[in-house]
């Protein structure tokens, strides 16, 4: 039996797991790592290519190792530039330098010989500790920890059609673009980081056939930060805690920026704007119509379920009401709850709805003030949805443990971070006691000192404050 083993191998669960083996609280031999893809951060990795990125929002201090030094040291050992590989404020780091020191880490604890390649379907007690039920075979550990990264992306109701999706997600592990032989423009639909970010690689791409037009609900609104900072410490976080539950998420909506885009970026995408690389339209899509093909746009009821939109591994669904997947400022408060989600594999929907859109010809995206748009392709940039990550493995567990959670499926958890004693959660399934800043870089560091608060044996060193 292992020690611990951490279920999600994203960029919680390897700075969890090298944490744990750093603070010296499990041999190597004794920790696991399960996830369904073949090495640490490999969707992390995905995204960030996919997506376009420089340079994280995250501060540099914010990093894979618990030193919150180890980064700039790395760099300053390995001839990074502090001009060119780190940005102002807060010394942002590159993306070629952070993923350069992950590596580093991963190196030093050895994690890719701890990885076991599997999904994680259930977890139930077993004696000493749980058994977590897997496409790879049941792995027994004394501690479990769910660390499972982020939600599935969210869809707007009307990119959904006949059953299927006429569009792909930004955000999509089966995300694809083949920039040559189109012979046509790319419409992108968001109004944040990776709208504007994929924006500016299309603009710069002397493979993008045409120029590409940015659809979004408003002008760009600056933001250093995703979430209000006053959360990462106890400012925000004390009265956080001593909410109710459901009043926790209220605050959770209102504490979060999406839509926002850091000064950066938004002034290279207004230069790409005024020089006239990118497109930007301000506007609202009510519904979008293929070649040959009816207008499908959001039906009166917005609540009813899409009996007719197609499962993956994990089931699609409209969100819950009151819970919109999309960003409040990319919305109207008559377009919430108008969403479906892809599974976070995307399992049987993307790679044939991808060749039925690109096989009907061009796509017409009509605007709420009659404007007709027309693209070869659709990306939606439109975010993660409000559901719990790993939903199935989180709804399946919670009943055979008979564990709380809150109305939108989310674990109800300890202080520590457990929600049964010796199985913890993180990243954003732990957004009820760690805040806004949960799915964050600084969310694994604030999981780890959860964690660390409620293991006996963990180093002083690294038992600091729990904000």
């Amino acid at each position: 039996m292992l020690d611990w083993l951490i279920v999600g191998g994203g960029v919680h669960g390897t700075f969890l797991s090298a944490a744990l083996a750093r603070a010296g609280l499990v041999s190597a031999d004794r920790l696991a790592i399960l996830d369904s893809y073949d090495s640490p951060g490999r969707l992390w990795h995905t995204r960030t290519r996919n997506v376009g990125m420089q340079f994280l929002r995250s501060p540099s201090s914010h990093n894979m190792d618990v030193d919150y030094r180890s980064l700039r040291r790395y760099a300053a050992q390995h001839g990074y530039s502090r001009s060119r590989h780190f940005i102002e404020p807060y010394a942002r780091p590159a993306l070629q330098l952070f993923n350069a020191h992950l590596a580093s880490v991963v190196e030093r604890t050895h994690l890719q010989e701890r990885w076991i390649r599997g999904t994680a379907r259930l977890i139930r007690t077993a004696p000493g500790g749980y058994a977590v039920e897997s496409d790879a075979g049941v792995v027994h550990a004394r501690r479990v920890v769910l660390a499972p990264g982020q939600p599935p992306p969210a869809i707007p109701r009307w990119a959904v059609s006949a059953g299927q999706t006429v569009v792909q997600h930004l955000l999509s592990p089966r995300f694809t673009l083949p920039l040559t032989g189109l012979g046509g423009r790319t419409a992108i639909v968001g109004c944040g980081m990776s709208a504007w970010q994929f924006a500016l690689v299309l603009a710069r791409s002397p493979e993008a056939p045409t120029q590409p037009v940015l659809i979004a609900r408003h002008e760009p609104t600056t933001s250093w930060f995703d979430s209000h900072p006053c959360y990462l410490g106890p400012a925000c976080m004390r009265d956080f805690l001593q909410a109710p539950i459901e009043v926790r998420r209220s605050m959770l909506s209102q504490a979060r920026l999406p839509g926002t885009i850091t000064p950066e970026v938004r002034e290279q995408g207004m230069e790409a704007v005024a020089s006239g690389r990118v497109e930007l339209m301000h506007n609202r899509i009510a519904a979008l119509e293929a070649a040959g093909s009816e207008s499908e746009s959001a039906p009166p009821d917005a609540n009813r379920a899409l009996s007719s939109y197609p499962q993956g591994r994990s089931a699609s669904h409209v969100s819950r009401a009151g819970h919109s997947p999309l960003p409040p400022h990319c919305l109207r408060s008559g377009d919430r709850d108008e969403r479906a989600t892809l599974s976070e594999d995307g399992a049987g929907t993307e790679s044939t709805t991808t060749a039925q859109s690109r096989d009907a010809g061009p796509l017409t995206l009509r605007c709420a003030d009659g404007t007709e748009i027309r693209a070869d392709q659709v990306i939606l940039a439109t975010g993660f949805s409000d559901e719990p990550p790993a939903a199935e493995l989180v709804a399946r567990t919670a009943a055979e443990l008979n564990a709380p959670r809150d109305r939108g499926g989310h674990p109800i958890l300890e202080t520590s971070l457990e929600w049964k004693p010796g199985l913890y959660a993180a990243g954003r399934l732990a957004e009820l006691e760690l805040g806004p800043s949960a799915g964050t870089i600084v969310g694994a560091h604030k999981a780890f000192r959860r964690i660390a608060h409620s293991v006996p044996a963990m180093p002083v060193q690294y038992q600091k404050s729990i904000w």
